[in-house]
């Protein structure tokens, strides 16, 4: 998958997370030096890294949702908003790609778009947790055509 850098976990299918952003992508959020770089954790018996990159991190979430994995959906974002993705929408499916992130104001996010379904995914993290699990605290979907509204 094009876009996983060294620090992405090791997932594979789901969305394409080529970079085109029409967002503006900045760094204006404070980030933790502790959380600066990517951090491995026992899960199960198995090690997990997590990215300290908002693109890698929110594109792991997006791949385990494309391929219907929750438990591995809820290392990255909390219970509440695992159960609103896959309550919107049981998979993501391949369609889904990066649009940007954007780390400027109160809620930083980053933004993936199915343009054959018209809808935009807008996920909303915790930035001093990127690198660390359940990063993830929110997210929502926006339809780009409102007959097409999946909530």
């Amino acid at each position: 998958m094009s876009g996983c850098g060294p620090g992405a976990p090791s997932d594979t299918g789901g969305p394409s997370a080529a970079t085109t952003s029409s967002f503006p992508t900045s760094s204006a959020a404070p980030t933790p030096s502790s959380a600066r770089s990517t951090t491995a954790t026992q899960t199960s018996g198995q090690s997990v890294t997590y990215s300290d990159s908002q693109q890698d991190y929110t594109s792991a979430l997006v791949r385990a949702w494309g391929v219907g994995d929750q438990s591995r959906a809820r290392r990255y974002a909390t219970v509440a908003a695992v159960k609103k993705l896959f309550g919107t929408m049981d998979r993501g499916g391949p369609g889904w790609s990066l649009v940007g992130c954007d780390n400027a104001g109160p809620q930083p996010a980053c933004t993936f778009i199915d343009r054959g379904q018209g809808q935009r995914l807008v996920i909303f993290y915790d930035a001093y947790k990127l690198g660390q699990p359940r990063a993830v605290l929110d997210l929502e979907f926006i339809s780009d055509n409102p007959t097409l509204a999946t909530q």
